[in-house]
């Protein structure tokens, strides 16, 4: 899984280097990149959920090309993104953004010290990972997390709306041709509980899912994730 996700993204990011940057890490619908209205307003609900304050050290993971990266450095005191597609961080403006650090890496492999920070996000990126790779996400989140820190998961598939995507007779079959392929389509679909009860062994508290708006481009199929850190 590690690497078809690495070899995936590696290669679409070069393809779409210059091409729209919704677009460029798929953030689209019927494969037309979502409008920037639609992404206002995902950004607003992530600020919102995040309780990002302006003193807060953030670190971003699968940022991607920066999109979500740079709104949260213009509300924060720092942000650290991480990702392994180097075609796709260097769209992060690194003059422009001073308080923006990118770190060209696999999450997976990747590690901070102790306590470095106040909220760790993942947006549509968990996915990515397998049930054994979650686990020591989680692992690795909380230790880096300061005390009362926040770690925040958007857009998971949800396993029980899996249908909802795959809603179609073409799409059911490429879902089926996927697995006997191994070339996921999405990558792993979790279920809530399943994540609830991670985040409780990890040493999380106040675990919450999180339903999207109703009018989010992908409601009908996903949903985020809040978990804080005791003191």
């Amino acid at each position: 899984m590690e690497n078809y996700w690495k070899t995936f993204w590696t290669e679409h990011a070069r393809s779409t280097i210059s091409g729209h940057p919704q677009h460029q890490v798929l953030r689209t619908l019927n494969k037309k990149p979502i409008s920037e209205a639609q992404f206002q307003r995902i950004l607003k609900d992530i600020e919102e959920k995040v309780e990002i304050c302006h003193n807060d050290e953030v670190l971003d993971l699968c940022c991607g090309n920066g999109l979500i990266t740079k709104y949260l450095a213009s509300k924060c005191k720092r942000v650290i993104g991480v990702d392994f597609a180097q075609e796709l961080v260097t769209q992060i403006d690194l003059e422009k953004y001073q308080n923006i650090s990118v770190v060209t890496e696999d999450i997976r492999k990747v590690d901070f010290k102790e306590h470095s920070f106040d909220k760790v996000i993942i947006y549509a990126g968990l996915q990515h990972f397998s049930y054994k790779e979650t686990v020591y996400l989680f692992d690795s989140v909380i230790c880096w997390l300061k005390s009362n820190g926040l770690f925040y998961i958007g857009d998971i598939p949800d396993r029980e709306m899996l249908w909802n995507f795959f809603n179609t007779d073409e799409r059911e079959r490429a879902y089926f041709d996927s697995i006997k392929n191994d070339r996921p389509i999405i990558g792993t679909w979790f279920e809530s509980e399943w994540l609830v009860k991670l985040g409780r062994n990890t040493g999380f508290k106040d675990i919450k899912i999180l339903q999207q708006p109703e009018n989010f481009p992908y409601s009908h199929y996903r949903f985020d994730m809040v978990l804080k850190k005791s003191q």
